[in-house]
């Protein structure tokens, strides 16, 4: 899975190998883990994630 954030959440940027949650517009939650940044580790705006289940 690949996410573009649009601006910081109330933590910062996610670090590498950090856990999460992302709620979809529908309402649905899953646990995701972050694999990589993928536009540079410095104030990085595009992931990849794997997905790790239902939140």
């Amino acid at each position: 899975m690949r996410v573009r954030l649009e601006g910081p959440g109330p933590s910062g940027w996610p670090e590498i190998n950090a856990e999460g949650e992302l709620e979809m517009h529908d309402g649905a939650r899953f646990r995701v883990g972050v694999l990589e940044a993928l536009d540079g580790e410095v104030n990085a705006r595009e992931y990849r994630l794997k997905l790790l289940g239902r939140g």
